[in-house]
């Protein structure tokens, strides 16, 4: 038996394709369906001793008849080439069928992530506070529609093959210092923080718990990364210890979820970082506001994802 079982496979196409792309796809089954039946009915018309068959134009009858476009021909006159005929019927109106739906599901419904992402996520900190660091996520909304009660969560997703045969996949939710929006303003980037520490070498078990007493923070529920060489590597994730070159992988998951009144819809939409991969150690480039007639305007968008 043949497991996982997957479901759901077409609106999983649809959601995942543009529509231009999924007109491609249309046109291309339905001429690979046309040039099918062409062929079939040539191969009966030849066989049955009917000269004037062309598959050229058998082809592009077929296919102007599955659009509802009439074209006389004389091939399906009689009864048995009638068989033929309601094959074209029923396919000029399950294809056309389709394509309406996919236009309505692309167009109506929601289908692409509603946030434009920045590719990096930057870590930046002061000077002498080890514990007191911060991971950035920058985006804004691509809708012009507003939003309401924008909630964010961040998980730390982690996947490690050693001391078992199997993968062991772990999801430690992190602490974040950004506020829920209310009322996010149209085209305002969104700055995600998320507290981290960092350090400049190997920390054992009592220094650490030291260091977690001294700066009186939870680390349990972080992300401790390492810097040497002006690069930083992750080396644990909570409790767990991260061991990249053994094979740990980590991902940061960015759950940002929401309400469009003037849609009556509420999304959720999940962003995925890879680490420490997708990190820069560096402040992110802020984004110069300027606020004119009740109106923010971003002077530097090029700055966004440089």
């Amino acid at each position: 038996m043949k497991h996982p079982y997957k479901r759901d496979r077409f609106r999983t196409f649809l959601a995942t394709h543009s529509f231009p792309v999924l007109i491609g796809y249309y046109l291309l089954f339905v001429a690979t369906f046309s040039l099918f039946f062409s062929l079939s009915f040539f191969l009966y018309l030849t066989f049955y001793g009917n000269s004037v068959s062309n598959l050229p134009f058998l082809f592009w009858y077929s296919f102007a008849y599955l659009h509802g476009f009439q074209i006389k021909c004389s091939f399906f006159n009689s009864n048995v080439n009638s068989y033929f005929s309601i094959i074209l019927s029923i396919g000029s109106v399950i294809f056309p069928t389709i394509f309406l739906g996919a236009f309505v599901f692309k167009f109506l419904i929601p289908s692409k992530p509603i946030f434009i992402m920045r590719k990096k996520i930057s870590i930046f900190s002061p000077h002498d506070q080890p514990f007191n660091n911060t991971l950035g996520i920058y985006s804004y909304s691509s809708s012009p529609l507003e939003m309401i009660n924008l909630k964010f969560q961040v998980y730390a997703r982690i996947f490690s093959p050693r001391q078992m045969s199997y993968y062991q996949i772990r999801n430690v939710k992190l602490p974040i210092t950004t506020d829920d929006l209310p009322v996010p303003i149209l085209y305002v980037p969104i700055l995600v923080t998320v507290p981290v520490g960092i350090i400049d070498k190997q920390l054992n078990n009592t220094n650490l718990e030291k260091t977690n007493k001294e700066s009186n923070i939870n680390y349990e529920n972080r992300l401790l990364f390492r810097t040497a060489n002006n690069k930083i590597s992750l080396i644990k994730v909570g409790r767990h210890n991260f061991k990249y070159e053994q094979g740990d992988r980590c991902q940061l998951l960015l759950i940002i979820s929401g309400k469009i009144p003037k849609l009556n819809n509420d999304f959720t939409e999940v962003h995925t970082y890879n680490l420490p991969e997708d990190i820069e150690y560096k402040r992110h480039q802020e984004l110069l506001l300027k606020f004119i007639d009740n109106r923010v305007i971003i002077t530097n968008w090029e700055d966004f994802d440089k």
